[in-house]
């Protein structure tokens, strides 16, 4: 979930039609009902996160698995809000429904105990090494780099323990760097370094769709097709095009035309390089672009 859905998400409760922003609740705060319509919209911001979380996806799918990023993965706009990555391969394509199972725990690091990934006394490993050993010590590393003290409290360490790393951060900084592994754990002991670990591998975990992952009668869109929430094209994306790829330009299927339309509610939205919005209860003269997302979204209708 991103901080950006408080800013452009809306809710309404159909049981009493009490309204909210940001995620719905499970339960409406006013009369207890669990069914709500719910209006979600689309920013820079949602989109840099989802394209964030690809790239870190792909990261594990090509360094720890060795997946081929040419010829057995392909990424994919989905026309909303994500990225749907297929994975071709010979190796996986008969895999079941537990082995999909697994293969999940270990891109969101379920159970990962820092022990069995080389945090021992006698251990030495470097910030260059693959898998998730590697990946919990560079997350670490920048989360250690970075934290505050209110940040290493949030993540449960006590006020005075938190204020000790903190002084004491640039040898543990130094341990990392070096690899020295026992130095790291004489400075921080048990629960707490359990509690940093977990916080990395938050940080380095791809927040994938684990119910669309594991299973095997998914109907997943079809690439050149139009999302019927947005009116962009679900669209084929190369590995190293992801970085600069912008949705909310290539993906625009209808460009061109002005229509009139009667906009019940809108946030403040980008089409193509131009910002529209926010609207409310009004009629206003749209590029066809940008009237089309509107209507789609359900949130406009056309006027005349």
């Amino acid at each position: 979930e991103t901080p950006c859905k408080s800013e452009h998400d809306l809710w309404r409760c159909k049981g009493c039609g009490l309204e909210g922003s940001g995620e719905a609740p499970e339960r409406c705060p006013r009369c207890g009902g669990v069914s709500f319509e719910e209006e979600k919209w689309i920013c820079d911001r949602c989109l840099d996160a989802a394209r964030h979380e690809a790239q870190k996806l792909l990261d594990i799918l090509i360094g720890d698995f060795g997946f081929s990023p040419t010829e057995e993965l392909e990424v994919n706009f989905t026309g909303h809000r994500g990225y749907h990555i297929h994975v071709s391969s010979p190796h996986i394509t008969r895999l079941d429904q537990p082995a999909r199972r697994e293969i999940v725990d270990y891109i969101l690091g379920t159970g990962l105990r820092a022990e069995l990934h080389g945090f021992r006394s006698t251990t030495e490993s470097t910030l260059s090494e693959g898998g998730w050993r590697g990946r919990l010590l560079r997350a670490l590393y920048d989360y250690l780099e970075t934290v505050d003290l209110d940040g290493l409290m949030e993540v449960g360490l006590r006020r005075r323990t938190a204020s000790k790393m903190l002084e004491m951060r640039e040898g543990l900084l130094g341990a990392l760097r070096e690899g020295r592994l026992g130095r790291l754990l004489t400075l921080i002991r048990g629960k707490n370094l359990e509690r940093l670990v977990e916080a990395a591998v938050g940080r380095e975990a791809s927040a994938i769709d684990t119910v669309v992952t594991t299973d095997l009668h998914r109907l997943i869109r079809l690439p050149g097709t139009l999302h019927g929430r947005t009116g962009l094209i679900a669209q084929r994306v190369s590995v190293e095009g992801l970085d600069d790829y912008d949705p909310l330009v290539e993906a625009v299927a209808f460009k061109g035309g002005m229509l009139k339309v009667y906009v019940e509610r809108a946030p403040r939205f980008r089409i193509g390089e131009a910002h529209y919005g926010p609207y409310g209860g009004e009629e206003v003269e749209l590029p066809g672009e940008a009237a089309l997302y509107l209507l789609c979204k359900g949130a406009a209708r056309l006027v005349g």
